[in-house]
């Protein structure tokens, strides 16, 4: 095979791949047309936005009731009092949001990062994911034989010592985290 050929063959190639990816990430992308209305009406209940970059914006009292906000980049969003009850946040960005007096019932969280999200008494959220943020944030004790934490993502995290006995740890995430002396019997 000659070297036209062969140049010809790779470019038809990353052709088809490129081209799939792009097929692949429009299907998984949010709809322009669902931020946009999420920003003018701060309604947006069951909307996809999948992906969306919403980082650093003013989203309180905002209805996201239902909606599909998997893997979307909400760090430093102000979601005060927001209702996202039911809404699918898997490995959402939730790194330094504001999430005081939000609905959060029964939201999936699974591997979101949720390094210093604020929460209040207020909070509406189930206890497994109240107590991954206490860990996340610090202020949990290091005994949590038992304890339901699936899915949760404690990348990074300093472990050391905590006692996870017993504890359900299927799905979760503990990519660089420090180990040292933890129990995971």
């Amino acid at each position: 095979m000659n070297k036209f050929a062969i140049y010809h063959k790779h470019l038809v190639s990353l052709i088809a791949i490129f081209l799939t990816l792009l097929t692949i990430s429009s299907v998984e992308a949010a709809k322009p047309k669902n931020i946009k209305k999420l920003l003018e009406t701060r309604q947006c209940k069951g909307c996809n936005l999948k992906n969306a970059d919403l980082s650093g914006l003013h989203l309180q009292q905002t209805n996201l009731q239902d909606a599909k906000l998997e893997g979307a980049n909400l760090n430093g969003a102000d979601l005060r009092g927001a209702f996202l009850k039911d809404a699918d946040l898997t490995e959402a960005d939730l790194r330094n949001a504001r999430l005081e007096d939000a609905n959060l019932e029964d939201v999936k969280l699974d591997r979101a990062k949720l390094n210093n999200t604020v929460v209040n008494y207020r909070t509406l959220i189930g206890q497994k994911w109240r107590l991954v943020l206490e860990i996340i944030n610090g202020k949990s004790n290091k005994n949590l034989q038992k304890a339901d934490l699936a899915g949760a993502n404690f990348d990074g995290l300093d472990l050391r010592n905590f006692d996870f006995q017993g504890a359900n740890l299927q799905g979760a995430s503990f990519q660089g985290a420090l180990l040292k002396g933890t129990n995971f019997q």
